[in-house]
């Protein structure tokens, strides 16, 4: 039984990215001037593709948001999300692809007149699960999009009101999604668009509203 689970290289991922998880939010609420709350937002999500032209499709996340203030003006935050990425194929096809992740962002923010702010980072993702869906219909792609890290560049602008604030970002993801050692085909076989050559990479719109629980207004 253990060694059948270590043998399991998903399982080891996301095992892995869950101590790191642990390790960096430990380390993180050392800090005394730390602030922490909730942060549900919309996602609206796509995939860069070598061979398709993909469409943009509303999700979700939603979380815990930690921000350890340098200065008035210079701070680090760093959330806990659960999200929902992937696409949609183009007509006729439309199923809906689902990347279910649990991600770590972390952006360096400087706020301007202490309300309104710019931030930029990385972001890390532990995929859970994958599955597309079309109506009633649901298939689990947890071979084909298999791969359980995703690793991003972000952007964003936003906007603090007491304790409330307002955010935009933009998460472009480096790493292909599609496991290739999965054959595309085998998933639809009738499907010529489809091809073990592809290449998916995430990218993310998020509008996201967080309320402090802990810490500075």
């Amino acid at each position: 039984m253990f060694f059948s689970v270590i043998k399991n290289k998903k399982l080891v991922n996301i095992g892995g990215g869950f101590l790191f998880l642990l390790f960096f939010y430990s380390s993180f609420t050392c800090f005394s001037q730390l602030d922490a709350g909730i942060k549900p937002g919309l996602n609206y999500v796509n995939a860069n593709n070598n061979v398709i032209v993909m469409k943009w499709r509303a999700s979700y996340h939603a979380g815990l948001t930690f921000r350890y203030v340098f200065t008035k003006h210079s701070s680090i935050t760093s959330d806990l999300f659960f999200s929902d990425k992937g696409f949609e194929y183009p007509n006729p096809d439309e199923r809906k692809m689902h990347f279910l992740y649990v991600t770590t962002p972390v952006t360096y923010r400087y706020a301007f007149f202490k309300k309104a702010f710019i931030e930029a980072g990385g972001e890390l993702g532990i995929l859970t699960s994958s599955h597309w869906k079309k109506g009633d219909k649901k298939a689990d792609m947890s071979d084909a999009f298999g791969n359980g890290i995703d690793v991003g560049a972000m952007g964003g602008i936003g906007y603090m009101i007491d304790r409330f604030t307002l955010c935009v970002r933009y998460t472009h993801g480096f790493v292909d999604v599609h496991n290739k050692e999965q054959d595309l085909d085998l998933q639809f076989p009738n499907d010529g668009a489809f091809s073990i050559n592809q290449r998916y990479f995430n990218k993310t719109w998020q509008l996201s509203l967080s309320y402090t629980l802990i810490g500075n207004k």
